[in-house]
């Protein structure tokens, strides 16, 4: 992948949306898959993840077991 200047959350994002849609894995694996290929440091993907895909790694996180799932008091409504 060529390395790419990120400049918004939304570029950022969907680029890693299509990288998993194209190697038909999840975003959460797609991420790891990014990060270690271009060599960029973690700390500095939480700015461009976008609600909707910081949402979709986290339910795929809690499907893995790797975060807890919610109680009935934290689910959002």
């Amino acid at each position: 992948m060529d390395k790419e200047i990120f400049w918004n959350a939304i570029d950022f994002s969907t680029m890693i949306e299509n990288l998993a849609w194209e190697k038909n894995i999840d975003v959460l694996e797609a991420l790891t898959v990014f990060v270690t290929e271009n060599s960029i440091e973690e700390e500095t993907i939480p700015p461009l993840l976008t609600p909707a895909l910081k949402m979709k790694i986290e339910e795929e996180a809690r499907k893995r077991y790797i975060m807890p799932k919610k109680t009935t008091e934290e689910i959002d409504l």
